[in-house]
């Protein structure tokens, strides 16, 4: 994929991925939450490897599609993480690497963490926009991997 791929790809992912989110904090119960959260945890292990989070980061966001209760949005977010699994796995190589970088895998935790609260609050606003503002921060990562590549 080249940049302008990855540009589109985020374009997207914010439309249908904020809507995911708004409509699993108000479509979903406690119970539902409760998932989310074992994937946080799975997440916040330490020594995971990147291909486990990558794995469970697709889990987190799959999810989410799932918890909307829209099988059509669910259907749409599992292709995008379907073409995505192995770029993204590559991507989180590429930035942890670099050990100013390091932070990176905890600020997408923590990020994670703000959008399950949301959900978990029923609150649909702030789930759009802490899901706008992950999948913001992503793709400026990306970028910088590619950029960083491409020197």
């Amino acid at each position: 994929m080249n940049k302008n791929d990855y540009a589109e790809l985020f374009e997207a992912r914010k439309l249908i991925e904020t809507t995911t989110a708004e409509l699993a904090a108000i479509r979903s119960d406690i119970k539902d939450v409760d998932l989310l959260e074992e994937i946080l945890s799975d997440m916040s292990k330490k020594n995971i490897d990147i291909e486990e989070f990558a794995r469970l980061d697709a889990d987190f966001h799959l999810n989410i599609a799932l918890l909307s209760k829209n099988k059509v949005l669910f259907e749409v977010v599992s292709t995008i993480s379907d073409l995505l699994r192995v770029q993204v796995t590559e991507k989180l190589k590429r930035i942890v690497k670099n050990e100013k970088n390091l932070n990176i895998i905890q600020d997408l935790i923590k990020e994670h963490k703000n959008i399950v609260m949301a959900i978990k609050n029923n609150n649909k606003e702030m789930a759009r926009e802490h899901m706008y503002n992950h999948l913001d921060n992503a793709e400026k990562n990306y970028l910088k991997t590619i950029n960083q590549k491409s020197k």
